[in-house]
């Protein structure tokens, strides 16, 4: 049996060869073995004319030229034998070359690709978790916006009717005082009979001094003067104290003549005045330290502050 002599594997029926015509060697009729194309094969299976020649004898056998080329058609001749001698090269499916390379390199790209995709994959994710975080936290935001808004309403509600509360409140202490007058000047002179004092003063201000139902000193705090807390019998008879009490200068020795001297001249005077809670005696402080320099008169009534300008007789209701 005779042996391809390129792959030394045995010539059957099932793997028919060729005969070089020269040294009658044999291949197998394949691309691989001859170096031929499958047209050329299948053109010396069909043809019972055609020789074949191996590539040794092709190349070591002088090549005898056939045919007379004329010297103006020297192109001519050369790209005939240019085409002659490519017949006698191997060779080479382009295409199956081409698509076995794309192949190839699909597959490479695919590889480096899989984990670039992986890291795209997982990127994706945790945006899509962080863009879920993000619309819970707006939600949370809107929620707490909302809460927020509606408590500060609350708290200005709340605190509009704690300070109506305290307005009130600040009205009910001071109906407590309406009844009740503050007489300042002798509260510091020693051993003195509150009661005498009230009598005197009721007879200098024409009042009945019968309408006096107590009498208390406050002492004076951080260096301020003291004064006398009359309660009389009701706001009504407290008014017409105080209105009588405008009427007259009164000074320490109109109600006792026998105190000892102990004010300068100017500061010896007995003053009537309604009584405040503190709180509305803080008010009149800071509306005298305000206005004083344009009201000549402030004083407090019925929870209000009222002003009297030096030259003027109209009063202004602060």
């Amino acid at each position: 049996m005779n042996k391809c002599d390129r792959c030394e594997k045995p010539i059957a029926k099932r793997t028919p060869g060729l005969e070089c015509s020269k040294c009658e060697k044999f291949v197998h009729a394949t691309q691989a073995c001859t170096n031929l194309s499958t047209k050329q094969i299948a053109a010396l299976r069909n043809a019972d004319s055609l020789e074949w020649t191996c590539k040794d004898c092709q190349r070591f056998t002088p090549v005898r030229k056939s045919y007379i080329i004329p010297e103006e058609e020297e192109k001519v001749e050369q790209n005939e034998q240019t085409q002659d001698h490519s017949y006698s090269k191997p060779s080479i499916d382009i295409k199956k070359l081409l698509k076995d390379i794309s192949k190839e390199v699909g597959v490479t790209i695919k590889r480096e690709l899989e984990p670039i995709e992986s890291s795209i994959s997982y990127c994706h994710d945790k945006l899509d978790e962080v863009l879920d975080n993000v619309d819970v936290l707006k939600r949370r935001i809107i929620e707490l916006e909302t809460k927020n808004i509606a408590l500060n309403n609350k708290n200005n509600n709340l605190e509009i009717r704690i300070n109506v509360l305290e307005q009130k409140i600040g009205e009910l202490e001071q109906k407590q005082y309406s009844n009740k007058i503050e007489l300042t000047g002798i509260s510091d002179i020693d051993n003195i009979n509150h009661h005498q004092v009230t009598k005197i003063l009721a007879s200098k201000l024409d009042m009945d001094a019968n309408s006096v139902k107590s009498i208390k000193q406050i002492e004076g705090r951080k260096g301020k003067d003291g004064y006398l807390l009359l309660e009389l019998s009701d706001e009504t008879e407290s008014e017409k104290w105080i209105q009588a009490a405008k009427m007259k200068i009164l000074k320490i020795n109109d109600i006792l003549p026998n105190a000892p001297m102990i004010y300068n001249e100017g500061k010896d005077r007995i003053m009537l005045r309604r009584a405040l809670t503190k709180t509305n005696k803080i008010i009149l402080w800071n509306a005298k330290k305000q206005l004083g320099s344009e009201y000549k008169y402030i004083w407090f009534k019925n929870g209000h502050i009222f002003a009297r300008k030096r030259r003027q007789r109209q009063d202004h209701n602060h």
